[in-house]
């Protein structure tokens, strides 16, 4: 289950922090990916995503992101409580063409926000992305208004390079939106703050 994209670079497919474990998505993660996401709190935020949001839409889903595991184009992991083995959101790493930069993105479902989990998982990911996959920098962008993943991010060590108008599909319009980046170093030096 470990892809390859350009070279001899891999990811794992299944990291574990203290608390969470970031694994392939399987079949049966659909149906509480529907669950979590079909919430216009969490959507909202969301670039991508249709609303409202079926157990076909999470079928569909989980079928492109084997697809896209298998051919190294992107990493995209279920993020599930270590404790239950609760599927609480997603996480991943879509590679630009040029294979030594990626965009980062991440949602958690909204009983989940607030507790740390978002800021737990991106280090995993991020580290991934940098040691793994040598990447040389990783961008992510986030609605204005959505402090906590803006928080995430900077806390991670992004730091906002420019905007840009995006398509939010659940809102049907573009937003202008903030762009960052994260390079390997701010990201080490992220890493050593507690």
């Amino acid at each position: 289950m470990i892809a390859r994209p350009a070279g001899d670079r891999c990811a794992p497919s299944m990291l574990e922090t203290s608390r969470l474990r970031l694994r392939q998505h399987m079949p049966e993660d659909a149906q509480p990916i529907a669950r979590l996401i079909d919430n216009w709190n969490v959507v909202r935020w969301l670039s991508q995503v249709p609303f409202p949001y079926t157990h076909a839409d999470a079928v569909k889903w989980i079928d492109q992101c084997y697809r896209t595991w298998a051919e190294g184009r992107e990493y995209q992991y279920v993020i599930v409580r270590r404790d239950d083995d609760r599927a609480i959101g997603h996480i991943g790493l879509t590679l630009e063409r040029d294979s030594r930069s990626a965009e980062f993105g991440y949602w958690l479902g909204q009983p989940y926000w607030g507790q740390g989990f978002g800021g737990e998982a991106a280090m995993a990911v991020l580290g991934v992305g940098f040691r793994s996959l040598e990447l040389d920098r990783i961008s992510a962008s986030s609605i204005a208004d959505n402090h906590g993943s803006l928080q995430v991010l900077r806390r991670a060590g992004f730091v906002e390079v420019g905007r840009c108008r995006k398509a939010f599909q659940p809102q049907g319009r573009q937003l202008d939106v903030p762009v960052l980046v994260l390079d390997r170093g701010r990201f080490e030096a992220a890493r050593r703050t507690p």
